[in-house]
């Protein structure tokens, strides 16, 4: 099961899409502003500047290296930050971007450089996720600076995609003379319950009385020495606005959204518009950019843009096979089995393999689709050496996902075993294709 990258068609209609989103353009006073990092920017933005960012006028990109990508400016958003601000490791990516970019270096080649810091909040990320957090307070702050009293201010990632006449006509439901903070409202339990955040992939969207008061409030100034203590950037935006100014987040999804266009579960979403993914590859975002144009070609005013829709692009050709070997279909993102009061009778067998695993899901009428992870533990010190012992873990959800290649992972950790993770998983095409038959967008 694969997926296919339409190829761009929609050269010779851009100027009748263009207009189009200009007359938009001109109801609603929209900013655009798009963060990423030195290691990615020629990898995804620029293929970002040349589909979704393409009729945005008010546009602003950051990073933290100061460059042209095209016709358009760079802004390195973190070299008005104090010297004191920066003394501490995580800055040493930084300080390395500037020299790779003097003497002429392939910056991307620093993506491998591991974050400096060891701790669970760190574990599995590099040396420019660790800086990332920095780039958001300054980020806003030299947003207004740049593009004051604009309506709102669209924050998204160099691998978000961005619809964006369903992103304008949502917005026309709301004020932005009242402070608002709109985004997937993500739970941070760390801060206590039921604190939420904007996820940053997903974007996030401020008002301009928002904007304003984050920019009266002088609030960068005065956060910069909490920053390195705080885990990311898109909480410490929650953080600051709901301490300092009282504004928490308004939650937009599904319509903004941090799922790539593999693991959108498509019941949860059918009859939804969609604003944002997150996740898309270059391949991806060409293809629903292609998508769109194709569809809007003939029309001076298209209905807005269905979850629906893109399963008929991306998922109604697949066949969901029984069993899909090295393939994740992210059921695991639903419930485990094994803490699941309604699973009960299954325990006993389900997690023994994925034949078991496969069965327990046909016999849950609600089952649409499973996955299985093996995980193997194998002794690598010399008096045991060899040793190994498997086991499993079998996840059932009520929704469907395309998913991805999931190739077999090892590694040792720091007892001298080494673990290796093995996924695959299944779909139930019969309770599918019911199910598509009953749900219309009427």
């Amino acid at each position: 099961m694969t997926l296919t990258s339409a190829q761009p068609t929609f050269q010779k209609n851009h100027h009748q899409q263009a207009q189009f989103l200009q007359t938009l353009d001109q109801r609603h006073d929209v900013a655009v502003i798009v963060k990423t990092g030195a290691t990615e920017l020629f990898d995804k933005a620029i293929l970002q500047l040349s589909t979704i960012l393409q009729p945005i006028e008010s546009l602003l990109l950051f990073s933290e290296v100061e460059q042209d990508l095209g016709q358009h400016h760079v802004r390195d958003v973190l070299a008005s930050m104090p010297i004191s601000s920066m003394n501490n490791t995580d800055f040493d990516f930084y300080r390395l971007v500037q020299t790779y970019r003097l003497e002429s270096q392939n910056i991307a080649s620093l993506n491998a450089m591991p974050d400096a810091r060891e701790s669970h909040q760190t574990a599995g990320h590099n040396a420019a996720w660790a800086l990332d957090k920095y780039k958001f307070l300054p980020m806003i702050e030299q947003t207004w600076t740049l593009e004051p009293f604009h309506s709102w201010y669209v924050f998204i990632e160099a691998d978000t995609y961005l619809c964006w006449s369903n992103l304008l006509s949502w917005l026309a439901n709301y004020n932005p003379d009242d402070a608002i903070y709109l985004g997937k409202a993500t739970p941070m339990h760390e801060e206590g319950p039921g604190f939420y955040f904007g996820h940053g992939g997903s974007g996030f969207i401020m008002s301009r009385a928002a904007m304003l008061a984050f920019h009266s409030a002088d609030l960068v100034r005065r956060w910069d020495f909490r920053v390195p203590d705080l885990w990311f950037g898109d909480f410490i935006v929650a953080k600051v606005l709901a301490d300092e100014l009282g504004l928490f987040i308004s939650d937009a999804s599904p319509m903004l959204s941090g799922d790539s266009v593999t693991s959108i579960p498509w019941t949860r979403v059918w009859c939804q518009k969609m604003i944002t993914l997150h996740h898309i590859r270059p391949d991806q975002m060409q293809a629903l950019w292609s998508f769109e144009q194709r569809r809007d070609r003939n029309s001076t005013d298209p209905p807005p843009l269905l979850y629906k829709e893109l399963f008929d692009r991306f998922g109604a050709h697949l066949t969901w096979p029984t069993l899909k070997h090295e393939w994740d279909n992210f059921a695991n993102a639903d419930s485990a089995l094994l803490d699941h009061p309604v699973h009960d009778e299954f325990n006993a067998n389900a997690n023994n393999s994925p034949g078991t695993c496969s069965e327990a899901c046909s016999s849950l009428p609600d089952c649409m689709q499973w996955s299985y992870l093996n995980f193997t533990v194998v002794q690598e010190v010399q008096e045991r050496q060899g040793e190994s012992v498997s086991n499993g873990i079998c996840y059932l959800s009520s929704t469907f996902r395309i998913g991805e290649i999931s190739k077999p992972s090892s590694w040792v950790d720091d007892q001298g075993v080494r673990n290796i993770h093995v996924r695959s998983c299944g779909w139930s095409a019969e309770r599918i294709g019911s199910w598509l038959l009953r749900e219309t967008c009427a």
